[in-house]
């Protein structure tokens, strides 16, 4: 039973050096537990110099949409039959043109299907086409990309990336999707 007394002790309230502290520890175990995943690993399979400030600066040197199909690209989440299959959205995870699994790399660069596009866009854009991590803004190779605090993100590229995803139609929702 509260007395008289005990309405007039003020209630005990944290430091603030103690709410920055568990803030921080909260961040760090989402961050632990993102970097076990299996979409981090794909992520840093593409771009070695993750985490870092390129991405950043990728993503706000493009308009809404644009950001959407790379980040699509970049975390292998899209409407590819690989993607869709994990989720249980599509029957098989295999190409319906060449029946080989639809993962990013095949999409990107192998395809038969998408040869014309392939090369109206990505072939012209840079001459390391088949190569996914460069495709996708990735720092990957210190040999070919530059050292990693030199290297910036190739706009161009990505640019002709995003042009030939468009082209394709491949990541547009049917109409009777939307």
């Amino acid at each position: 039973m509260a007395t008289e007394l005990d309405r007039d002790i003020p209630q005990v309230t944290k430091l603030k050096s103690a709410a920055v502290r568990e803030g921080k520890e909260a961040a760090d175990v989402k961050r632990s537990r993102f970097e076990a995943s299996d979409e981090c690993q794909y992520m840093k399979q593409l771009d070695r110099a993750l985490p870092g400030t390129h991405t950043r600066r990728l993503y706000d040197s493009l308009k809404r949409g644009e950001a959407q199909i790379v980040a699509q690209l970049r975390t292998g989440k899209s409407r590819l039959n690989s993607a869709l299959y994990r989720i249980k959205a599509a029957n098989s995870d295999l190409c319906e043109w060449c029946q080989r699994p639809e993962t990013m790399r095949h999409f990107l660069v192998e395809c038969p299907l998408w040869t014309p596009e392939r090369r109206q866009y990505l072939q012209e854009a840079t001459s390391r086409w088949c190569d996914v991590s460069h495709l996708l803004g990735g720092w990957f190779n210190e040999r070919l990309d530059a050292p990693r605090d030199k290297w910036k993100v190739d706009i161009k590229t990505i640019r002709a990336v995003i042009n030939f995803v468009k082209a394709t139609g491949r990541f547009q929702m049917n109409t009777e999707e939307r």
